[in-house]
């Protein structure tokens, strides 16, 4: 039969003790096992509530009972400690209230050795347990523990896949930890749920994340068809670690982080994320009790990893209509950078390039917190700002210019400001769009000047003037085949027409002979013109004289 134990202050908890004919009695003859109406029919209830032996008046036992003693089974005998030597017949069984432990039954005149705990095997009023705590709820499969070989473990927490799936249909036989926490932390540590502490400069303090491995392959060892651990060939190995560790493993410096670790193809795990508690760059290098702890600015690294931000966009919620997006953000008051360095220390003396949304004074009309591309020296010294964009009106300034009065301002103190090298033949190193001929395609001036020196209109129009006055000479197209200047037209040395010879001379007229001869008469004029080398004149009366003879 099955015996029903109630231990109070503990879980009800049950054991088989099997019963032979034979009277029933207690120790010192007050009886301590009584049959319960309410208890299961082929049960007997025993209550442990205090060292007084339990009767069907005094209290403790809750439920009622009868006051008559069970006619068949033998006695349970109880009291304070182990099972007095001689006390008892062959059979019978010993309880002790203190510790709620069962002994027997007793066998040629002997108490077993050890005796059977029927309370909970963890105290609520606090204890130790000296060996592995297995907590498994739901069944889990033969082979636990798992994971390196050899390792050792403390509490486990087994889960089982008698469940199935959480697809609507499963039931839940995942075993779990449940932390609680209502208070916040300040100088107490109060909401710490989960304390580690590094007892060594060189301990690990690691949450550690283990799949099956193929042992020849370092491939998956998971079953392609039923999804669980091959059964052969595989060893359990770690694939994640997170955690925290000061000194390294070689002792040749100081970690002082926190560090997210991953399984490289080999299997070695490799820092890829850590957070400094330390100044590694200042005090990595000193011994474990001279390196001061925490720091105000800490600098977060990556190792061996990319880092991607995936751009997806947010279609609802209070950001809907945005995209995901890597952001450095800060008030107006500080400036937004981020550095392209030799160095992945906080030192300024390693960056080179500098991106910058600047701290300008955000004062309206889109003013403020302007772009910047910085060049730095080999120092880490500002060389200048490369490129400077102003958010207001898009102007952009480079050579160091932070205040572009144009669309492109360019500066430059040595060297070339500008140089196209236009290698399509059909394409141009410059194109200049005009919403109509007066638009200006290029304009000169000196330093100080009030007047633009030189312009030209996207027409072709030139037009010069001293820099302090309007123009006052021009250049133009004024038909088909002519150029034409509405002042005068100075040549220091010759004028050619349709020829290249001058006779060595210089400052003279070099006139070639007619193409065509000018058989009309010119109008409120005439024409002069070389013919076989002669120079001639025709007048608007029609009448041709030669000047000069070949």
């Amino acid at each position: 039969m099955t015996m029903y134990v109630y231990t109070a202050g503990f879980e009800t908890v049950y054991t088989s003790i099997p019963l032979t004919a034979g009277p029933q009695r207690g120790a010192g003859g007050t009886p301590t096992v009584w049959d319960w109406p309410t208890a299961p029919a082929d049960g007997r209830w025993v209550a442990t509530a205090s060292a007084v032996n339990q009767t069907a008046d005094n209290g403790g036992i809750p439920g009622p009972v009868s006051s008559t003693l069970v006619a068949t089974g033998d006695a349970i005998l109880s009291g304070h400690g182990d099972p007095p030597v001689k006390l008892g017949r062959d059979g019978e069984y010993w309880l002790d209230i203190d510790s709620e432990t069962l002994w027997g039954p007793r066998l040629n005149g002997q108490w077993p050795s050890t005796g059977v705990p029927l309370a909970s095997s963890v105290s609520t009023s606090g204890g130790t347990v000296t060996g592995s705590l297995v907590v498994d709820r739901y069944g889990a499969p033969a082979g636990y523990p798992i994971g390196v070989a050899g390792a050792g473990q403390s509490f486990s927490v087994l889960s089982s896949y008698a469940g199935g799936d959480d697809d609507g249909t499963g039931t839940d036989s995942t075993g779990r930890i449940n932390l609680y926490s209502y208070q916040r932390a300040n100088v107490g540590s109060f909401g710490e749920n989960i304390r580690n502490f590094a007892m060594r400069s060189d301990a690990k303090t690691m949450q550690a994340f283990y799949i099956p491995v193929q042992t020849s392959t370092k491939k998956s060892g998971y079953d392609a068809g039923t999804r669980d651990p091959l059964a052969s060939g595989v060893g359990w190995k770690p694939v994640v670690w997170q955690g925290a560790h000061f000194e390294a493993n070689d002792h040749g410096s100081i970690h002082g982080h926190w560090e997210l670790e991953i399984a490289d193809s080999s299997g070695a795990l490799q820092g890829r994320l850590e957070i400094p508690f330390i100044d590694q760059a200042v005090d990595g290098t000193k011994a474990v009790d001279n390196a001061p702890i925490g720091v105000d600015w800490t600098n977060i690294r990556t190792n061996l990893a990319d880092f991607s931000v995936r751009a997806q966009n947010i279609t609802s919620g209070t950001y809907s209509g945005q995209n995901t997006a890597l952001r450095v953000g800060g008030n107006n008051a500080v400036n937004k950078d981020i550095l392209l360095s030799i160095s992945s220390d906080m030192s300024n003396s390693g960056r080179r390039w500098g991106i910058r949304a600047n701290s300008t004074t955000e004062s309206g009309s889109n003013a403020g917190t302007d772009f910047q591309v910085r060049r730095y020296d080999d120092t880490g010294t500002l060389l200048d700002t490369s490129i400077h964009i102003e958010r207001s009106t898009g102007r952009i300034g480079m050579g160091g210019v932070t205040t572009p009065t144009a669309g492109l301002h360019l500066q430059r103190a040595t060297g070339q400001v500008l140089y196209l090298d236009a290698q399509a033949t059909t394409q141009s190193a410059v194109l200049v769009n005009g919403v109509d001929t007066t638009v200006k395609a290029l304009q000169v001036q000196v330093t100080g000047d009030t007047q633009k020196r030189f312009q030209v209109l996207v027409d072709g129009t030139m037009s010069w003037s001293t820099g302090a006055l309007a123009s006052d000479t021009n250049f133009y197209r004024a038909a088909a085949g002519r150029l034409k200047t509405d002042t005068a037209l100075h040549a220091g040395t010759n004028v050619l027409v349709n020829t290249t010879s001058t006779g060595g001379g210089v400052g003279v007229l070099g006139v070639a002979n007619v193409t065509t001869l000018p058989t009309g008469t010119p109008s409120a004029g005439g024409v002069v013109y070389v013919e076989a080398g002669a120079l001639k004149y025709k007048g608007s009366s029609g009448t041709v004289t030669v000047l000069a003879p070949a």
